[in-house]
């Protein structure tokens, strides 16, 4: 099998060994990940590291945000499920209902933080998650 690239956005795979007119053929590498890489007058252009290294950043910001915005999410659910047990008076004792309050408060606080992660919109620094902690 040989993998193939006609431009950027244009990549391929010849099952019989053969490319089709125009292409440039690639390694199984650049075909598993060809950001950045580009066919140009019948050859292949590599990317600038500088290039590489905004394709690499991008993909830390779109982890760090959707794992921010999954505990976001997560600590959303468990503040509703704590404040119902509150609200409808599901807990055994006054002590019990203490150690609800508290964690309804810490819990609070933790999502302020995520939320102003999130807000800041800031993704290349790295996402604590401090609940997993």
């Amino acid at each position: 099998m040989k993998y193939y690239m006609f431009g950027a956005s244009s990549i391929g795979a010849s099952f019989d060994g053969e490319l089709p007119e125009g292409a440039v053929e690639i390694s199984e590498e650049i075909y598993n990940s060809p950001d950045g890489y580009d066919v140009k007058d019948g050859k292949l252009i590599i990317p600038s590291e500088e290039k590489i290294k905004e394709f690499e950043n991008a993909a830390i910001e779109l982890e760090n945000e959707a794992a921010a915005k999954e505990e976001y999410s997560k600590t959303s659910e468990r503040i509703s499920s704590i404040s119902e047990k509150v609200e409808d008076g599901d807990y055994a004792s006054e002590e019990e209902k203490g150690v609800l309050l508290a964690s309804l408060s810490q819990l609070r606080s933790y999502r302020t933080e995520v939320r102003a992660y999130i807000n800041s919109g800031n993704f290349l620094q790295p996402f604590k998650n401090k609940e997993a902690e």
